[in-house]
């Protein structure tokens, strides 16, 4: 049963990501865009968060710790990184009250590991991934796909969970290239944490652009893809379709930021309902949220009933 302050946790959570989702869209990107109260409103709106955030870890540790508060508050880093370049130009007193909420902020997580991430992407799907994939725990020559793997977190916890045979492969294909101007790379940090799970000897990268690598891969060998590395309508329906033929019948695929209220990346979700139908009479539908999760039924290149209308 859901404790009424997780659930007033997590109604502030839904709010304040709101408000940060729309200063990024408006502001990130335009230099000096960001104007002195519309700063000061999402400082203290900020501010608020963390504070709520620290009154429940002191009242209910428990819940607190269950959602992961170290890397909620990775995630809001990094946020505001990428705001302050908007508010850059005068005046000053801008810049500085969001550059000292970033400095009071970890900058990778977690923080008793060897493993640092700059954000909390795979935590919150942890229960569903081991109700869907737990079957699979342990079993030897197991072939996983992870298309679009940034820091390595949900590698490193598939390789912990999962992956756990000595005979069993994944295959990481991501550009490996900084997300943006002035963004850092990553590569590195990816290769550190797959370092730190002692099973570096089980993973391989493809670099490049993912419609391009795709291609490059024998069809019917994957027993699980993760698709998330487009942000677009157009490039996740062609992620889409070209992993499918890399899944063996029974495989799993599970496609990242549908968005659970079906507002975040409209394009990701329009794309993969797309897929859906095109591929009908093909899968089973094992989940639908901010991720959706399916089971192929039909083996590759076996027409359907619905593939051959």
């Amino acid at each position: 049963m859901t404790d009424r302050r997780e659930m007033t946790w997590l109604s502030l959570t839904h709010d304040f990501s709101r408000e940060l989702r729309s200063a990024l869209s408006e502001y990130e990107g335009e230099a000096h865009a960001l104007d002195e109260p519309s700063a000061r409103r999402l400082a203290a709106v900020c501010r608020g968060y963390l504070g709520y955030l620290r009154e429940l870890g002191e009242s209910n540790p428990p819940v607190i710790d269950g959602l992961d508060a170290d890397g909620l508050r990775a995630d809001l880093r990094a946020c505001l990184a990428r705001l302050l370049p908007a508010c850059a130009g005068p005046p000053r007193s801008c810049a500085e009250e969001l550059r000292a909420l970033i400095d009071g902020l970890p900058e990778r997580v977690p923080l008793d590991s060897p493993y640092r991430f700059s954000g909390n992407w795979q935590f919150p799907h942890a229960r569903a991934w081991m109700r869907e994939l737990e079957p699979l725990a342990g079993r030897p020559h197991l072939s996983f796909l992870e298309v679009g793997s940034y820091e390595g977190r949900s590698a490193c916890w598939l390789l912990e969970n999962i992956l756990t045979a000595d005979s069993s492969r994944l295959l990481c294909a991501d550009a490996f290239e900084p997300l943006g101007p002035g963004a850092e790379p990553y590569e590195a940090l990816f290769d550190s944490n797959i370092a730190a799970t002692g099973a570096a000897h089980k993973v391989s990268k493809l670099k490049g652009i993912a419609q391009e690598t795709l291609r490059t891969l024998r069809a019917d060998q994957f027993d699980f893809v993760y698709l998330d590395a487009s942000s677009t309508a157009s490039e996740q329906l062609e992620d889409a379709v070209l992993s499918w033929r890399l899944v063996r019948c029974g495989g799993l695929v599970v496609f990242d930021d549908c968005g659970g209220d079906k507002s975040y990346q409209p394009g990701v979700r329009r794309a993969v309902e797309m897929f859906l139908s095109a591929i009908e009479g093909q899968y089973v539908l094992l989940r639908d949220d901010f991720q959706i999760s399916i089971r192929r039924t039909a083996p590759p290149g076996l027409l359907t009933d619905a593939g051959s209308r």
